[in-house]
């Protein structure tokens, strides 16, 4: 029954065979097990729906919506549609779950009678199968210490807490539809407008300070790795984002305006630092230098105003510096690390080798003091002088 259905969790599907099956067996592994599971097929070509339909035929909880391939947003867009829960989150289908994600955020988000519920994250790496810890997901320094908030308690770090991501953000179902929030038809960075518009409506937002979420990497399929194909394409999610929240006066908080400001400069510099293509970076580098930064207002207030000084150091950078040499400075300073972190490379095998040495002499050391071994060379002593006994007695 429909009442029954706490958590709806959207599925958007891509061409994710490889790892369709784990991100599915967490979801059904759920304790929180008054749920749905709404897979929207987003003109896969892979086997992926037919995955789908194999956990269907275990599982009732699950269903599935196919469309031509409009990319996530599109298809989360779909999947809220057609959610019947109480609550809503937006699971990616290459990702981990942990197995009580869905009850703690639910009890979360009802204990505080919240519209948003963000959990912390981490990384799940695709080619050493480690979990790694992430500190951009959940930041515990731009929370406040009373729960639940919203940006009338807490305008300044609003948009900063937590990135952009979808899928560690439980949201109440009657909000999103109040508000008639839709994620956007792009092919990437299509969760900033909904996450962003979300949390400065949301009336109350709470926060489960646990790993919940593991964002896979190293995942050769995933969007993260085509930045270079649409390098505009955040630039103009969030001058959408800026514009709106213009328009709901938003901006005439000093402190609101603050916290978009550090959060676009941040994103966007990610995205210029991610291009793989010599042609995009030089795109997004000369339309920020040339009146970009303006349209979102970020613009040089001076030391403080950005949150953390190597993007205030960057922002600096850009208002002087031409794009070849902001890249040879760049390139100097990758350099400089890699050679950082290869001295530590070898300093730490070389302290491992020295331990390595040190345990092999204490052994060595243990066994020549060892009453075993001092037995065994008076035995070896006595052998050899009967033998040069029994020698001196066959020479006479």
């Amino acid at each position: 029954m429909e009442e029954n259905i706490k958590v709806s969790v959207v599925m958007p599907v891509h061409n994710v065979e490889k790892y369709l099956r784990e991100a599915l067996d967490d979801v059904c592994a759920q304790t929180l097990r008054e749920i749905e599971i709404i897979c929207v097929n987003d003109g896969s070509t892979d086997g992926s729906e037919s995955i789908i339909r194999e956990y269907m035929e275990k599982d009732a909880r699950i269903s599935l919506i196919s469309q031509e391939q409009s990319y996530a947003g599109v298809a989360r867009n779909r999947g809220i549609d057609a959610a019947k829960g109480a609550y809503i989150i937006c699971w990616d289908a290459d990702d981990r779950f942990h197995e009580n994600a869905l009850e703690r955020l639910y009890e979360r988000i009802v204990a505080d009678d919240a519209d948003l519920c963000v959990c912390n994250a981490q990384r799940y790496n695709t080619l050493t199968q480690k979990y790694v810890p992430a500190d951009s997901y959940f930041v515990r320094e731009f929370l406040p210490q009373e729960l639940p908030f919203s940006v009338k308690t807490w305008p300044k770090y609003i948009f900063n807490f937590a990135t952009n991501v979808p899928w560690n953000k439980l949201y109440r179902r009657a909000f999103i539809q109040k508000h008639g929030l839709r994620y956007e038809a792009r092919e990437r960075a299509n969760d900033v407008y909904f996450n962003m518009m979300a949390r400065y409506l949301a009336e109350k937002i709470t926060v489960v300070d646990e790993v919940l979420v593991a964002y896979r990497v190293n995942n050769s399929d995933s969007l993260t790795g085509t930045l270079s194909r649409t390098p505009m394409i955040a630039i103009d999610a969030f001058l959408k984002v800026h514009e709106d929240l213009d328009k709901l006066g938003a901006f005439e908080d000093e402190q609101v305006r603050q916290s978009f400001a550090n959060r676009a400069l941040y994103s966007i510099l990610f995205a210029l630092h991610r291009q793989t293509d010599g042609a995009s970076f030089v795109a997004i580098y000369e339309y920020l230098k040339n009146g970009g930064l303006e349209k979102l207002e970020i613009t040089d207030q001076g030391e403080g105003y950005y949150y953390k000084e190597r993007v205030y150091e960057l922002l600096k950078r850009i208002h002087r510096c031409s794009v070849v040499d902001y890249i040879m400075i760049r390139d100097a300073e990758l350099m400089e690390q890699q050679k950082e972190r290869m001295e530590k490379y070898l300093q730490e095998r070389i302290r491992q080798k020295d331990e390595v040495i040190a345990r092999r002499d204490k052994r060595i050391h243990d066994i020549v003091n060892s009453n075993g071994y001092q037995m065994l060379l008076k035995l070896w002593a006595i052998e050899n002088k009967l033998k040069g006994k029994k020698r001196q007695e066959t020479e006479e």
